[in-house]
């Protein structure tokens, strides 16, 4: 299960992705391939969930991409995603993050820590990103949700008069 895994990267010597869950173990596909397998088990795509998050949150570069829409599961690309030495980090399982002189230093859900060669602000950026469409489509789920009730008691209404 892809939302359970903190970290993904390519390593260029084995052609494999690396995923660090628990453990570290390595798939033979390259991480955005991995991703999109994953993806389309939900009814989406890298594509459309970068494309759906551009248009929500008005951003162009280093897109989250929802991988789980119930688990409101996103992997944040620490650069553009086709670059091979792209990290891709499990916000849900980042705990914290603290800034060290040029990386920044991530804490997982586990207490388990990485070095990631990315500054502070970035990190922050990329989390907030989201963060800020979890809540879009947490609020989107709630109003589909009162819609619904709100048609089905009307339909009530119209059998009981």
């Amino acid at each position: 299960m892809l939302h359970t895994i903190k970290v993904i990267k390519y390593n260029p010597k084995t052609k494999c992705s690396e995923l660090w869950g628990d453990t570290w173990f390595q798939i033979k596909k390259k991480p955005l391939t991995l991703i999109e397998d994953y993806c389309s088990n939900y009814g989406l795509s890298v594509s459309g969930s970068q494309c759906a998050i551009r248009k929500h949150l008005n951003i162009l570069h280093k897109v989250p991409i929802l991988v789980h829409p119930l688990l409101q599961c996103y992997f944040l690309p620490t650069m553009a995603p086709q670059h091979s030495e792209c990290i891709f980090l499990n916000a849900k399982r980042i705990l914290s993050y603290q800034a060290l002189k040029c990386d920044t230093l991530i804490v997982f859900d586990d207490q388990t820590t990485m070095v990631i060669p990315l500054g502070y602000r970035s990190i922050k950026k990329q989390i907030e990103r989201a963060r800020s469409m979890a809540n879009h489509i947490q609020i989107q789920y709630q109003l589909d949700h009162l819609s619904l009730e709100s048609s089905m008691n009307t339909g009530i209404m119209r059998i009981l008069s």
